[in-house]
């Protein structure tokens, strides 16, 4: 995070995947990974002809029905061909011929991948242009899915990660440096069936709970927020024991999770809940999630048509919160340049100021609210104009944008959750016109507890049937130390003594 006053960013992506790319109209635009999967695995056309063609192995416009299914199952190669032992039995189902195909070729493993290079620019405010910061966070996602029968599926992916831009000698914020290459399991699942009423996923995988576009309180599970800007959802999966019964006759399903993550002893597991279920045109989710030593929390999403509108909302409640806060007393407002301290007594008062003053808050009980609604303008006959708009309250935000540097320096600053108002308006253009594989789109972000935000344009299109580009500019703006005007420099490590604090402070 660069911690100045940026004005400006751009940015470029290169994403090669085995399956085309799926436009999605949203700021946080990703790749429907399952879809892109089932494609690759079987080789799907854009037509159940052409799905079939490649399943059974004829081509589009070439043997027929009949013809195909003797050459799977025997017989002759004409509809006039000799009737079984059994003429009223039901045929085989598309499944189960599948499955005797897979079987024939002994093709149970799908091998693919996801390449992702990236490139950005970001230009300060007072500062050269040639001396604009640069960053390539580029990775390479590659992934074997195994499915030996249709009640069983081996899944694993890996991440190799590398950025070029990265000193290694680097000092960083917590005093530690960081490598340019770092290879990360992202998942590592087994799922199966139990009589085929309950479906289990046990292993490191991917969950996102939530409604929200720009917001998730209620994606209780992952230990990071998601990145709502970005093109894709980077964050790794997470261990866990997933237990799914669907009710397919109502359209519900529930799900017991237990929660693996640095669980050393048997008090340590977490647990959650989830329960969703359709109630007319509405879909209304329940949640919860508890765990030793961390936060009770509760949580309830709902999204529904109303008239022209797609309306959705999410709510959290949390409890027992460990996490510090901070107060007025933490203010660090007075800090814009830490050079420029040039004597013991300042730089006493400013390490104090980074310190902070914590505020307890495990009686309270933390809302955390978002509602948006979306808006599709048909402009003509097939393309279609999106609005968006969303409303974030945090309770667990601050209105004091002094206390942002206390924040940062204890390891609690969270970009989109730190202020206790926000709010987004967005506009999506997908395939306008001719232009089929192209996508635009225009984000206005702010954060109304200190006046800032951010104003960012998406341009992705999609060059060659596995090759997208996406592209990007923002800026900022508001007022100077708020969450997106952040100018002050913090000091790499923290000093044994006030006379070394002071020449770290000024070096």
């Amino acid at each position: 995070m660069n911690l100045r006053n940026a004005t400006c960013a751009a940015g470029i992506l290169f994403l090669l995947s085995p399956a085309a790319w799926a436009q999605v109209p949203t700021a946080t635009a990703a790749a429907d990974e399952e879809a892109a999967r089932e494609a690759a695995l079987f080789g799907g056309g854009d037509d159940e002809a052409d799905r079939e063609a490649a399943l059974f192995g004829d081509a589009p416009g070439g043997p027929s029905t009949p013809d195909r299914e003797a050459a799977l199952f025997g017989g002759a190669g004409t509809a006039t061909a000799t009737p079984s032992a059994t003429p009223y039995a039901e045929p085989p189902s598309a499944e189960a011929r599948l499955m005797d195909a897979l079987r024939d070729k002994n093709d149970f493993l799908d091998i693919g991948g996801v390449l992702w290079l990236w490139l950005q620019a970001s230009d300060v405010e007072g500062t050269p242009l040639g001396q604009s910061t640069l960053s390539s966070p580029s990775f390479a996602d590659v992934y074997l899915d195994a499915r030996p029968t249709d009640r069983l599926r081996a899944y694993t992916r890996g991440r190799l990660y590398y950025d070029p831009t990265i000193d290694p000698t680097a000092v960083g914020l917590t005093g530690a440096t960081q490598s340019q290459t770092r290879v990360q399991l992202d998942q590592l699942w087994l799922k199966f069936d139990v009589l085929r009423k309950v479906f289990i996923t046990a292993g490191k995988q991917r969950i996102r709970w939530g409604t929200g576009r720009i917001w998730n309180p209620t994606d209780f599970l992952n230990p990071t927020r998601r990145d709502s800007l970005n093109f894709l959802d980077t964050r790794l999966g997470v261990p866990l024991v997933k237990v799914h019964v669907p009710v397919e006759s109502l359209g519900w399903n529930f799900y017991a999770i237990a929660e693996l993550n640095q669980v050393r002893s048997l008090e340590q597991l977490g647990g959650a809940f989830r329960a969703e279920v359709l109630l007319g045109t509405a879909e209304v989710a329940l949640s919860t999630a508890v765990r030793k030593d961390s936060p009770w929390r509760f949580g309830a999403d709902i999204s529904l048509p109303i008239w022209d509108f797609d309306v959705h909302a999410e709510a959290a409640l949390l409890h027992k919160v460990r996490t510090p806060f901070f107060d007025a007393n933490s203010d660090a407002s007075f800090i814009n340049d830490l050079t420029a301290i040039s004597d013991l007594e300042t730089a006493q008062r400013v390490l104090a100021a980074l310190a902070g003053q914590p505020v307890d808050r495990r009686e309270d009980w933390i809302p955390q609210i978002v509602a948006g609604l979306d808006y599709t303008l048909h402009y003509n006959d097939q393309d279609n104009l999106i609005f968006a708009a969303e409303y974030f309250y945090n309770d667990a935000g601050t209105d004091l944008p002094g206390t942002y540097l206390p924040m940062l320096v204890n390891g609690v600053f969270q970009p989109l959750y730190v202020g206790r108002h926000y709010v987004s308006l967005a506009a999506y253009l997908v395939a306008p016109g001719d232009w089929d594989d192209t996508t635009f789109a225009l984000v206005g972000l702010a954060n109304l507890s200190d006046q800032t935000g951010l104003i960012r344009f998406n341009y992705t299109v999609k060059v060659l049937t596995y090759l997208t580009v996406n592209a990007f500019v923002a800026g900022f703006v508001g007022q100077a130390g708020g969450e997106y005007r952040l100018k002050a420099r913090i000091p790499p490590v923290e000093p044994a003594d006030d006379r070394l604090a002071l020449h770290h402070l000024r070096t």
